[in-house]
C-alpha cells in the first residue's frame, strides 16, 4: 500500500520533525503489531467496514497494511522506507492535484 504524505505536509512539519513523524509512525506500526492488538484489529476491521467490503477482503487488506508476511523488524524497515519516499510519489502528488481538480468542479465524489 502507498502514503499519500505530500512535500507540503513534510515541509510545514521540517525535516527533524518529520524524522520524529516517522519514529512515531513506526512506535505505533509495532503496538497494532502485537498480539494482542493484532488479534483484535483482526477481528474489530472485518466488523467495521462489513457494509462496504467483504470480510474476507477487509482481512486481507489488513494483512497486507500490517505486513504480516513479514518479521517485525523487516516490517518496520519496509515501513520507515515507504514513508521516506512517500513526499516525492509521483502517484500521491497525480492523486493529490486529480482530488484538487474534483474539488474545484464542486464535484463530492472522492478517489481512492
Amino acid at each position: 500500500s502507498s502514503f499519500a504524505i505530500t512535500k507540503g505536509f513534510r515541509d510545514e512539519i521540517g525535516l527533524a520533525n518529520y524524522d520524529d513523524f516517522i519514529q512515531c509512525c513506526i512506535k505505533t506500526f509495532r503496538v497494532m503489531r502485537e498480539e494482542k492488538n493484532l488479534a483484535l484489529i483482526m477481528s474489530l476491521a472485518p466488523t467495521m467496514f462489513v457494509a462496504i467490503h467483504p470480510r474476507a477482503k477487509v482481512k486481507s487488506f489488513m494483512s497486507k497494511a500490517l505486513m504480516l508476511d513479514k518479521d517485525i523488524e523487516s516490517a518496520c524497515r519496509r515501513l520507515t522506507q515507504k514513508i521516506k519516499n512517500a513526499p516525492e510519489s509521483y502517484k500521491t502528488y497525480f492523486k493529490n492535484a486529480l482530488q484538487s481538480l474534483r474539488a474545484a468542479s464542486g464535484s463530492r465524489k472522492v478517489l481512492l
